[in-house]
């Protein structure tokens, strides 16, 4: 498991991805992305894997800490987390 930050980390994607995602989408998806982003997914140890090495295992435990740090989260809420987080990991190729 490597936790460098480069650009083979959704860290490293992250900057082109949401440029891409400027470019492409509604103002307000835009920022809910940013949003979602920078609260759930920018610092967890998730986001500093090498892209190569994420495990189904690793997605089970960034869920948990998830369900930790908002356990009142609601489906919709979670829908959007979920389908920025699919977005990113698309955009890696």
């Amino acid at each position: 498991m490597q936790l460098d930050i480069g650009s083979n980390t959704l860290e490293g994607i992250a900057p082109n991805w949401l440029r891409a995602r400027y470019l492409s989408k509604a103002a307000g998806t835009f920022r809910r992305d940013i949003q979602i982003y920078e609260r759930f997914i920018k610092g967890t140890p998730l986001a500093r894997l090498d892209i190569s090495e994420i495990t189904l295992s690793d997605g089970y435990d960034w869920t948990e800490w998830l369900l930790k740090k908002k356990p009142d989260m609601k489906l919709r809420y979670w829908r959007n987390i979920h389908g920025t987080l699919n977005s990113l990991l698309a955009f890696t190729g």
